[in-house]
């Protein structure tokens, strides 16, 4: 079982889900152990808050370390999977320009392709990025570049000298575009997400042990309901880049989109202009 459906609901959505539930445990949980805790533990003989303060900063210490790393984690993973999706459409954006030193049918058709390529990389691979599939969908157009430089076959040394440059940055850019593909399924173990919720409840159900007033008790279970929810958002948030509402979006290749329509845009001038 896994819980990709959470991330079909907006950011504040997912935050009030997962708010609720830490909440309505902690609130609920305390309730419910109220009583078997007042007739077993809360004897007055025993100063059992001073014990439990004891134990909860010991585990809390042990915690907090484990939620920053998870944390910290989570994010360099975001950041590396925004720098491939950044290299990519910069590779894009490079060879788009070391063609147009190519001969100018070879040198348009080549830019056709990288353009087709971009803009279904936007419409099509995205949308299955953010259903949690394997984004292939501009695959095909992807090989007709492959395919449109292969089939050339330079004459002068000039266009060899530039043919050589454009295959060298269409392979960095073949593996800037697997390393992209890949990270849409980069996320955290189901081990590391078992042992987070696990010391979350632990957390939680040892602040029930202490003796207080029951109001002054709900309200304090609520504001670590509210501390817990925010951490494990940020980190549901961030754990898989490509999905949600908070995932990584198309902004990069869409730059590059439009630094090639400027391009163009130029090129036409200059060619009425002359």
């Amino acid at each position: 079982m896994n819980f990709f459906w959470l991330y079909d609901f907006s950011k504040w959505g997912l935050y009030l889900i997962i708010f609720i539930t830490f909440s309505s445990f902690s609130v609920l949980g305390y309730l419910v152990a109220k009583k078997p805790l007042t007739k077993y533990f809360h004897s007055k003989d025993i100063e059992i808050n001073d014990v439990i303060s004891h134990f909860t900063g010991i585990i809390g210490i042990f915690f907090g370390i484990l939620i920053g790393l998870v944390a910290v984690g989570v994010w360099e993973n975001y950041n590396s999977s925004q720098e491939k999706v950044d290299t990519e459409s910069g590779n894009l954006l490079a060879l788009y320009r070391d063609c147009s030193g190519l001969p100018s049918q070879v040198s348009k058709t080549i830019k056709e392709d990288i353009k087709i390529y971009i803009k279904n990389v936007i419409k099509k691979e995205w949308p299955q990025s953010k259903k949690g599939e394997l984004p292939l969908a501009a695959l095909d157009d992807f090989n007709k570049i492959q395919q449109d430089l292969i089939l050339f076959n330079p004459v002068t040394e000039r266009d060899k000298i530039i043919y050589e440059l454009c295959l060298n940055k269409f392979s960095t850019l073949a593996g800037s575009r697997r390393e992209r593909v890949y990270a849409t399924q980069n996320g955290l173990p189901p081990i590391v997400w078992f042992v987070t919720l696990i010391g979350c409840v632990v957390l939680i159900s040892i602040s029930w042990f202490f003796k207080t007033d029951t109001r002054l008790h709900i309200v304090m279970s609520l504001i670590v309901g509210i501390l817990l929810s925010t951490v494990i958002f940020m980190i549901v948030a961030l754990d898989w880049p490509f999905r949600g509402t908070l995932s990584i979006d198309t902004g990069a290749f869409k730059y590059s989109l439009d630094r090639i329509k400027d391009s163009e845009a130029r090129q036409n001038l200059f060619q009425l202009n002359n």
